[in-house]
């Protein structure tokens, strides 16, 4: 659920997270937390 995962990225005080891009949309991202797509970083 969005709210479980919106306190887990609270509570880790996660600064990065690293993701695939058909994910972002779908995560509450807080707005201090920078995000990397994992497709990218292979390139």
């Amino acid at each position: 659920p969005q709210d479980r995962l919106s306190f887990l990225m609270q509570d880790s005080g996660i600064e990065l997270l690293l993701t695939q891009a058909h994910l972002l949309g779908q995560l509450p991202i807080p707005a201090h937390v920078q995000t990397l797509d994992l497709a990218d970083a292979l390139d």
